[in-house]
């Protein structure tokens, strides 16, 4: 007991904390002449699992004080002591701990990109793998709301805004010992900068467990091409749009030095404000590469570029921005060169016509046969670079 007037802060507590008791709730009131505070100590005398919350008035203590000394330093100044059991806390932090790293476990996901650096609208797939090793079935894809993107602007350290919402209803199940992957394009839905670095995240949702599932994030770069070509164009009218003024786009041939290699792309974009309705890459070419490019009567856009010592590819893009013709040749005894074909198309002459993996449509033993009103029609979704072709042809 501390006599009056006296100031228990300057006085050390010479009992241990496993000596220390705590006197029965009927006996806790101050005798005659204390400071009035009961003394305070652990119920039952057990001086283990407890932990003290902070005071409603903290004061600063002179001194380590260990244990319950801490805790009679602070009741005689006066302040309220909450006593918690430790051991609850801990309990309920190592089983949440421990549920979350299983279903990590369980449940694995990574982002996968094509590559690291992408021009200002063009296409942007990314990859969501997720690996199941939990026993089970899982069924995803049910919803919109089953997988989403996170895309941060690392240079101002801010969250890039979302012009839509991602589509990615489209219900599978992946079984257990499996490993599937959803491809998204996210170009569309999110207003990259012509130039940048962001970094994008994927957040799959388990709605079945209650879990939420974070990609590790990776870096892209937003980067510019320089102009090689362009010329304005008017996009063919629709059925029933005759006699209105036409459309005016612009078609942009561009060089751009990724870390790689050089690629060639096309850029449609607005006639007046630039701004890029699609971005194709076409494939690679080399230093000393001069595209040829050419339209036909349907404003579809032919383009011959070198992309090695002997090799070429050809393609065709259509107004609204879409692939429609890839091939690769070889230049043999002679140069392949674009020329008009007397009906308003445009075909290569001379070179040999090689199938290569990166062909569109599929490669064949003959060169596909192209005609000006199918183009409209194919597919937009192809999107393999052009490479070198097969192997040089045996003289």
């Amino acid at each position: 007991m501390f006599s009056p007037g006296h100031d228990p802060a300057q006085d050390k507590i010479q009992e241990k904390p496993h000596t220390l008791r705590s006197p029965p709730v009927s006996q806790a009131a101050s005798p005659a002449g204390s400071s009035g505070v009961p003394a305070a100590g652990p119920p039952h005398g057990n001086t283990n699992g407890f932990f003290l919350a902070f005071p409603h008035r903290r004061r600063m203590l002179s001194g380590p004080r260990p244990g319950w000394a801490a805790a009679l330093s602070l009741a005689n100044m006066g302040s309220p002591i909450t006593v918690v059991p430790m051991r609850h806390f801990y309990l309920i932090f190592c089983a949440s701990l421990a549920m979350a790293l299983s279903c990590h476990a369980q449940v694995q996901v990574e982002l996968e990109l094509e590559k690291q650096q992408y021009l200002s609208r063009e296409d942007l797939v990314v990859g969501v793998k997720i690996t199941n090793l939990s026993g089970q079935t899982l069924h995803l894809g049910a919803d919109d709301e089953w997988l989403s993107f996170m895309v941060d602007d690392e240079q101002n350290n801010r969250p890039v805004p979302r012009e839509a919402d991602v589509p990615v209803k489209k219900p599978f199940e992946l079984e257990s010992s499996k490993v599937g992957t959803r491809y998204v394009n996210i170009a569309p839905y999110y207003l990259l900068q012509p130039q940048g670095r962001y970094k994008i995240t994927a957040i799959v949702k388990l709605k079945e467990w209650g879990e939420r599932l974070e990609t590790p994030g990776k870096t892209v770069e937003i980067i510019k091409g320089s102009t090689l070509w362009s010329t304005t164009y008017g996009v063919p009218p629709k059925t029933g749009q005759q006699g209105v003024a036409p459309d005016m786009r612009k078609y942009l041939l561009q060089k751009v030095i990724t870390l790689k290699q050089m690629q060639l792309y096309v850029s449609i974009t607005d006639a007046e404000s630039d701004l890029a309705y699609k971005v194709l890459m076409l494939g690679p070419m080399v230093s000393f590469s001069r595209p040829e490019a050419q339209l036909d009567k349907l404003s579809n856009l032919h383009v011959l570029c070198q992309s090695g010592s002997k090799w070429f590819f050809y393609a065709v893009v259509s107004p609204e921005g879409n692939l429609a013709l890839r091939q690769t040749y070889y230049m043999g005894n002679s140069r392949p060169i674009l020329k008009p074909d007397g009906e308003g198309g445009i075909r290569v002459s001379g070179g040999n016509y090689q199938p290569a993996s990166s062909d569109y449509p599929a490669p064949t033993n003959a060169a596909p046969v192209y005609t000006l009103p199918s183009i409209g029609l194919t597919n937009p979704a192809a999107a393999k670079p052009a490479g070198k072709g097969a192997k040089a042809p045996k003289k």
